[in-house]
């Protein structure tokens, strides 16, 4: 499994009630991607956004941020994301009480 770490920076007056709108949009888009297993949505105290992103392998972590994807950040926040990818070892899962993964 590969694991993507996808941020960008939203504009700074931009409320946090904003951004939960957006993201629960986007959420939903991505729920039907198929060789997604999960993308959890951050925020920091600057209005930098990440998703960080579990695909099954690298081919499709590579594939899902393609030409729609940055033109889509580029004509609607003026940006460019950073990208950053990671061999995904595994998760403690307190929730659970598991470890899932290698």
């Amino acid at each position: 499994m590969i694991a993507k770490l996808v941020s960008f920076q939203l504009p700074k007056d931009m409320a946090r009630e904003k951004v939960i709108v957006m993201a629960r949009e986007v959420a939903m888009e991505w729920l039907k991607h198929p060789n997604l297993l999960r993308k959890d949505f951050l925020l920091d105290e600057n209005n930098k956004t990440y998703g960080y992103y579990v695909f099954s392998d690298k081919e499709s972590a590579e594939q899902a941020h393609g030409e729609e994807f940055l033109a889509r950040l580029k004509n609607q926040f003026g940006v460019e994301p950073e990208m950053q990818y990671f061999d995904y070892l595994m998760t403690a899962d307190v929730t659970q009480g598991r470890i899932t993964g290698d």
